[in-house]
């Protein structure tokens, strides 16, 4: 007999964790032994859920998703958790980027009560087992979806008149600053005009004071057809993120045939070329890489893109519930 899953998650939100729970939702809702729930205050059906449910899983941290797993836990029940990013690894990060001490306590007590950690990419897998050794034996990772595409693909660059996009609004550890000072470095240092490099932003820049460019534009918060427009539009994707759990939306950029560019702790799973790659907020390396593609010195790009479909991270999440001696 099948063992009783409550998936708790965001189905409703729209940003990237809410994402990923629609879409194993839409993977596994024919399975009939899981059933979803949305993340809310709501704790009316918590004894019945107990009886209910034998295995719990919750994505992100919530209020619902502890008291549920204190509770499955206290009933011996398996508890499993989905971290899309860790509030104390930016905490602790060179940059220092200030954290709310209520999400780090809520990440530590999710990390505590769950039997096994799920990160969402290799990468972040070994980000937590740094950032806490003390849980490093229950983290796994499951990649997220993002494409049906396996294996080879060949995507052009195009030269001059860039049309550039990112992902991040004005967030520091998302670095459009950094990339704003780098497109205008190359465009004073080969004495271009300012419509020689259109950039685009996907988010909200709330201190436009700081991000006074004539090439930007801000798109702010678009729904997900419009953000695939403009990708499609867009025929350059870099993203210069301090730490990026997995990157949906250069998944979503490579579909739409537009070339990707990464900093080097982008998580998400697929093969660039070395000079595809920078290290996060270096003015210098972004403003050599534009200045090669913008140049035609390069051509195009070769990626390799391993098995990242919704179906297959489904799969995995399967796999996983049903394993023995979890508790």
């Amino acid at each position: 007999m099948k063992e009783e899953i409550i998936y708790i998650g965001d189905f409703f939100g729209g940003n990237g964790p809410s994402i990923v729970d629609v879409s194993l939702k839409n993977e596994l809702k024919k399975e009939r032994n899981i059933t979803f729930i949305q993340i809310d205050k709501q704790l009316k059906y918590l004894f019945k859920d107990l009886k209910n449910f034998d295995v719990l899983h919750f994505s992100g941290l919530s209020f619902k998703g502890i008291v549920y797993a204190f509770f499955f836990r206290i009933f011996n029940k398996k508890v499993f958790h989905t971290s899309h990013g860790s509030v104390l690894y930016l905490e602790k990060s060179a940059l220092n980027f200030q954290q709310k001490k209520i999400k780090i306590i809520k990440e530590y007590l999710s990390f505590l009560l769950a039997n096994k950690i799920v990160a969402v990419s290799e990468l972040y897998c070994l980000n937590i087992k740094s950032t806490f050794p003390k849980f490093s034996h229950k983290v796994v990772y499951i990649n997220n979806g993002g494409t049906d595409f396996i294996g080879d693909k060949t995507i052009k660059f195009v030269q001059k008149n860039l049309k550039i996009i990112s992902f991040g609004g004005d967030r520091l550890e998302k670095g459009v600053k950094g990339l704003c000072i780098g497109i205008e470095n190359f465009l004073k240092k080969h004495k271009l005009t300012e419509d020689s490099v259109k950039f685009y932003v996907i988010g909200k820049l709330n201190d436009k004071s700081n991000f006074n460019y004539p090439f930007l534009n801000e798109l702010g918060i678009l729904e997900q057809k419009e953000v695939m427009n403009f990708l499609k539009e867009s025929n350059l994707y870099i993203q210069n993120s301090f730490f990026e759990t997995f990157c949906l939306s250069a998944l979503e950029a490579i579909d739409c045939n537009t070339p990707i560019i990464l900093s080097k702790t982008v998580g998400v799973p697929v093969q660039l070329n070395d000079d595809e790659k920078f290290t996060f907020n270096n003015i210098d390396e972004i403003t050599e890489i534009i200045e090669k593609i913008y140049f035609g010195e390069k051509i195009e790009q070769r990626i390799k893109i391993p098995l990242l479909s919704w179906s297959n991270s489904a799969d995995n999440y399967k796999i996983l519930w049903n394993k023995e001696n979890i508790l």
